[in-house]
Parts: structure tokens; C-alpha cells; sequence
């Protein structure tokens, strides 16, 4: 009988690690600090993370989150590009990973996903394979084809509520265990507007009451897929599977690291 491992899966938003309002730009020494953490945590996990400046502003230009329009100029080599400039961040990320002889592969989801959805079991099975490999996963946000509009985009935040419901919903024996989803954004939290209107860190919350809060507005940010209210959807529904969620900055030295090891930091937890 196999004893059922923990794993973590973390999300390394593409807000920490690029400026998403200047394309192609990239905070090295944020990735890289994220990467010591998890080296140093030494714990079984699967990174998904975000396109950034790097895909954003592109997807944002060719509206490719809307499908196939005829009317936009060159939509198609858009499309590419936009998929280009993620693959190209992802790149950067395993080498990354490489220098510091952690083994990581990349998965390409917009070869896995069809209409946001998995086109069979095969990826659960991999993603397993290389957890008994001792070797780290990582996806990303992508473009994705479907019959629907052709095409879209699918984030990191789907992928993950995805892969979530992949392991609660297999019909074998539980080999590995999602503990928590640790999402690495640029804030500590979730914050909310006190009795002055002045904002206050929400430390946790049960999934089903997000829709009664009334959140602190943080400004806005080019993000093609939904922010953080569309962060907060995938949420509740990763939540439902029972596997809590942990929303941490991912700029402030060690949280990622304390977040792995169970220890107390400012966050929001959603259960």
C-alpha cells in the first residue's frame, strides 16, 4: 500500500516577476529569490505561472481573449506572438531552475487543454510521473483552441483549478495529495475597506462569503485574464475541492518559503 504524499502547487503571478504595464520586462531578482525559497523548502510541488508582460500587453493588442476577429489586423501572427512571448518567459524560468540544478520540465498547455478543459487523463498521469521522478512540473498561462471562438486564452488560475480537480477526481488510490495552492501575487492579501474606508489585510476567509466583501480597489493592471476578481472565481472552485488556498506576496523575502513550511506570515487564506 503506498503511503499519500503532499504536494504544494504554487503560483508564481506574472505581476512578481514582470512589470505588466512595460513589455518584456523582468524582475530577476524577484524570480530568482522565488526559486531559492523552493529550493530551499525542498518539498514536492508544481509551479504554474503567468505571462506577464510578456504575453499580456501582446493579447491585450490582438484581443485574443475575445476569439477569431476578422476585423483585427494580423490576429493570427498576434496569436503566435502572444504564445511566443509566454514560451519565452517559460524559457527563462527553467533555465532559471537549471542553474540551479533543480529539475524542472515544461508542460505547454495549449497543447494539453482544448476549450479549457483537459482532452483526456494523460496529463495527470505525466504530471505524476514526474513527481516520482523527483522532477518539478511547470505550466503557464497560454492561448487556447477550441471549437468556441476559435481560440482564447487560458490562466494560470484555470490550469491550476484544472489539475485540482484532476487529483480529488481520480478513481485510484491517492498517490499525491494537493495540501494548498500557494498563489504568489504583489500584495500580502486580500484587503477590505475598514469603518474609516481605509484598507485592512483580510487574514482569512470561507470561500462561499467572498461574494459579500467588499474588497479595497488596488488599481488596475493590464491583465487579459479577469485580475483578481477572475483569481478569486478560480478560487472558490479550488476551494470546493476542499484544498485551501493561500494568497501571499511574492516580493517579500522568505514568505514563500514560510508559506511552504506552514509558518505565520501576513496573507489571506480562503478555505
Amino acid at each position: 500500500m503506498t503511503n499519500t504524499q503532499d504536494i504544494t502547487i504554487i503560483k508564481i503571478g506574472g505581476s512578481v516577476i514582470t512589470d505588466k504595464n512595460i513589455p518584456f520586462s523582468l524582475k530577476e531578482d524577484v524570480l530568482d529569490d522565488l526559486i531559492d525559497q523552493i529550493q530551499k523548502a525542498d518539498q514536492k510541488c508544481i509551479i504554474v505561472h503567468g505571462a506577464g508582460s510578456f504575453a499580456h500587453p501582446l493579447a491585450k493588442e490582438y484581443h485574443i481573449v475575445s476569439g477569431r476577429n476578422n476585423e483585427i489586423e494580423d490576429q493570427i501572427i498576434g496569436l503566435i506572438k502572444t504564445h511566443n512571448g509566454v514560451a519565452k518567459l517559460n524559457s527563462i524560468i527553467l533555465n532559471k531552475f537549471l542553474e540551479k540544478k533543480i529539475p524542472a520540465m515544461p508542460i505547454q498547455p495549449s497543447a494539453v487543454f482544448y476549450q479549457k478543459r483537459f482532452p483526456s487523463g494523460n496529463l495527470i498521469t505525466v504530471l505524476i510521473k514526474l513527481l516520482d521522478l523527483k522532477i518539478t512540473p511547470i505550466l503557464y498561462g497560454d492561448i487556447i483552441f477550441g471549437q468556441e471562438n476559435d481560440f482564447s486564452i487560458i490562466s494560470g488560475d484555470k490550469i491550476i483549478e484544472e489539475i485540482c480537480k484532476q487529483f480529488v477526481d481520480s478513481k485510484k488510490p491517492p498517490k499525491y495529495r494537493i495540501r494548498k495552492v500557494v498563489f504568489c501575487f504583489d500584495e500580502d492579501g486580500l484587503y477590505i475597506e475598514d469603518a474609516d474606508k481605509k484598507k485592512k489585510l483580510l487574514s482569512n476567509i470561507e470561500h462561499t462569503k467572498i461574494d459579500s466583501i467588499k474588497f479595497f480597489n488596488l488599481g488596475l493592471k493590464i491583465d487579459v485574464t479577469g485580475g483578481i476578481l477572475g483569481k478569486l472565481e478560480e478560487t472558490k472552485k479550488i476551494c470546493k475541492l476542499k484544498i485551501p488556498v493561500q494568497l501571499i506576496n511574492g516580493k517579500q523575502k522568505n514568505f514563500l518559503l514560510k508559506a511552504l513550511q506552514q509558518q505565520k506570515i501576513p496573507s489571506t487564506t480562503i478555505y
